[in-house]
């Protein structure tokens, strides 16, 4: 190219132009290349759970659910997520506090963990068999010691109930009276069983009431120390001489004849047709 008969040589230059093009990291990504520095979601239930033992059982199967999510699954949807935990649903967990722990691990490392406590609760009240039926004695001193057997007791727990009664057996009971015995049984949760119970009857020990002698009459005093006399009518005599009186003692009969002839049994003679002599004895 010639300008004013000089001369210019032209050149051209090419400058190469560098774009640099960021790509953005998934969400919980950072770094090049993108590394997942974002623990998982782990939500366990609780603080604590409730529940109640098995009928009979000193443990309670527990069902355990917890939530888990990860940022790695949005990135890649093929991604793992390991979990562990410290126990697994259908265990049996014993009365009391149990510790549960869990802890999610993505591929990357990161781990996440939780915890909660299940508490199994005793609502079960022990058990008992045997209990004594009443008892129904007649008895002829002012006391009497009366024996029964313990009724058998049990609990779901496993441990041996605190059994507490009212009385003891062998204790002595006036006489006459009527007793209520009944037992308290209780467990270690205090669930209470107060289904034994009985009574004891006590009775004065009375003699056999006989009827009056055929043909003849009974005459008995009212009063605590019965004592009766048999007579017989008009014309008739007794088939064999009874004492002068029977009195009661101790439940039997005794006789009293003040020296006179008589035979010691009873129920006292009905009276016949005809009157016995001494000499026919």
């Amino acid at each position: 190219m010639m300008y004013g008969g000089a001369f210019f040589i032209a050149y051209c230059f090419i400058f190469p132009i560098l774009i640099s093009v960021s790509y953005g990291c998934p969400t919980g990504y950072k770094g090049s290349p993108c590394t997942d520095y974002q623990p998982p979601s782990l939500i366990c239930p609780g603080p604590s759970l409730l529940i109640n033992t098995e009928k009979g059982k000193a443990t309670a199967r527990v069902l355990l659910t917890i939530q888990v999510t990860d940022n790695s699954v949005d990135a890649n949807p093929n991604a793992v997520i390991v979990v562990r935990s410290s126990h697994v649903t259908g265990d049996e967990l014993p009365i009391g506090r149990t510790r549960i722990s869990f802890n999610a691990t993505d591929e990357a490392g990161n781990v996440a963990e939780c915890s909660f406590s299940v508490v199994v609760k005793d609502t079960e009240p022990p058990t008992c068999s045997g209990c004594p039926a009443d008892i129904v004695i007649e008895a002829t001193t002012p006391e009497l010691r009366v024996n029964w057997d313990y009724p058998r007791c049990s609990d779901n727990s496993g441990f041996l109930p605190i059994i507490q009664v009212n009385r003891q057996s062998g204790d002595l009971f006036g006489v006459p009276g009527s007793y209520v015995i009944y037992y308290k049984v209780s467990d270690g949760s205090g669930n209470v069983n107060r289904d034994c119970s009985f009574k004891i009857i006590l009775k004065v020990k009375t003699c056999p009431k006989f009827p009056p002698p055929r043909n003849g009459a009974l005459a008995c005093t009212p009063d605590d120390f019965l004592t009766c006399a048999v007579l017989c009518q008009t014309g008739t005599d007794f088939e064999f001489n009874p004492p002068l009186l029977y009195y009661c003692s101790g439940g039997n009969w005794q006789n009293w004849a003040l020296g006179m002839p008589h035979e010691r049994k009873t129920p006292w003679p009905n009276c016949a047709g005809e009157r016995l002599t001494h000499d026919s004895i």
